[in-house]
């Protein structure tokens, strides 16, 4: 067995197959993190802290499992490293969290997705991604101080007016139709 360390915790490796997986302790929790595995798209880039009990506990029933006959060792490390996969998560997971939270009030494109998608898991050291998300970490910060250039100038309108973009670009609609209306 390998094992491999990641920029908290390890994977360990046998026969070419991820067998298990540990956390390292950062200022918030213990975790796993992974940024070449999320710059490259490849593998498993974070789990939360709660995530690695979840997986651990997976874990550990499948040996029980596997010590009363019910897995060949083919099957046992496959079934390992499904759980370890299925507990982790990946870049694209996170950027489908990202879309699915505010792709559509945030008219987000998927350069933009990945660029937030990013930043999050940067900001990741505890809590599961989805927490970070749901806590609404502040899309708006990352528009209004956006110095790459990545988001849009209707998107800093409406960040600066206080709005979504969805909600801005429904306004400007609706205050086109008006003036029109006037003509």
């Amino acid at each position: 067995m390998e094992k491999i360390q990641k920029d908290y915790g390890y994977l360990v490796v046998d026969n070419g197959h991820i067998f298990d997986i540990e956390g390292e302790h950062t200022e918030q929790g213990c975790i796993f993190k992974d940024s070449s595995a999320f710059a490259s798209g490849e593998g498993i880039c974070y789990v939360s802290e709660y995530g690695l009990g979840d997986i651990q506990e997976e874990l550990t029933d499948l040996q029980a499992r596997y010590e009363n006959g019910e897995f060949t060792d083919e099957e046992y490390r496959l079934e390992r490293e499904q759980a370890i996969l299925a507990g982790g998560e990946t870049r694209q997971t996170i950027i489908r969290q990202v879309i699915e939270a505010f792709g559509e009030d945030y008219m987000l494109s998927n350069e933009q997705a990945k660029y937030f998608a990013e930043d999050v898991f940067n900001l990741a050291d505890w809590a599961y991604i989805a927490t970070y998300l749901q806590e609404n970490y502040e899309l708006d910060d990352c528009i209004e101080y956006d110095g790459d250039g990545v988001f849009n100038e209707l998107q800093h309108e409406a960040i600066r007016a206080g709005k979504t973009p969805k909600e801005y670009a429904e306004d400007e609609l609706r205050r086109e139709q008006t003036s029109e209306e006037y003509e």
